[in-house]
């Protein structure tokens, strides 16, 4: 997992927006069976959120916002609410992840089957 993701994130540096994509669609698929299918887990969430960056900053807004609904659907009514109000702009950060957050999004060690 945490190789797949810095895959991804040297693609998104790089300007490979598909690639970085590719690959970030490969994180979600193998985090998935590695959480029993809780499509909810926090690690789903965020890699969900650092998708719908990419896709914003690539242009591709229609594509982020499902992303974005994705997220937040997999959320807690307290989760989801704290993600549209950093999506707002409200909370701090205007919705995006930075660049280290994407960084640390690699840590695979927050995989645990809950």
């Amino acid at each position: 997992i945490t190789t797949l993701c810095n895959i991804s994130r040297v693609h998104h540096l790089a300007g490979e927006i598909d690639a970085s994509l590719a690959a970030n669609r490969e994180v979600l698929e193998l985090a998935l069976v590695l959480v029993g299918g809780k499509k909810e887990h926090p690690f789903l969430i965020h890699r969900l959120k650092v998708e719908g960056n990419i896709l914003v900053e690539a242009g591709r807004l229609e594509d982020a916002m499902k992303t974005f609904v994705e997220a937040a659907r997999r959320c807690s009514e307290d989760g989801r609410d704290r993600m549209i109000t950093a999506m707002m702009g409200g909370g701090g950060g205007g919705g995006g992840s930075s660049s280290q957050e994407d960084a640390d999004a690699g840590d695979s060690s927050v995989l645990s089957i809950r």
